[in-house]
Parts: structure tokens; C-alpha cells; sequence
């Protein structure tokens, strides 16, 4: 769920993002979102960069 924001900034964090059911087996029917969810805007995003361990 979104909070509401003071201002029309936020933060979308991939990191909490899922996959549901539907994604891993035909089993589950997946629902198609409505137009309304998608955003036109550009999304930069990228992959976390994590430190070798020695």
C-alpha cells in the first residue's frame, strides 16, 4: 500500500517487489492490470552492486 506523500515525489523500491503465483506455475490464473496502473514515465533503475566477500 502507497502512504500519502506531501508532494508527488516517491520511491519505488524493487527490492520489495514479488512475483505472484501465476508467475511460476499455469495452476494460477494472473489478472491482467488495468491501464490506469501503468506509468508514463521513465523508470531508471538498475542492479545493486553488492561487495565481494573475502
Amino acid at each position: 500500500d502507497i502512504e500519502e506523500r506531501p508532494t508527488d515525489d516517491y520511491v519505488l523500491d524493487f527490492n520489495l517487489a514479488y512475483s505472484p503465483f501465476c508467475a511460476y506455475s499455469d495452476a494460477y490464473i494472473c489478472p491482467f492490470p488495468p491501464q490506469e496502473n501503468r506509468l508514463a514515465v521513465p523508470i531508471r533503475a538498475g542492479e545493486k552492486n553488492f561487495p565481494l566477500k573475502t
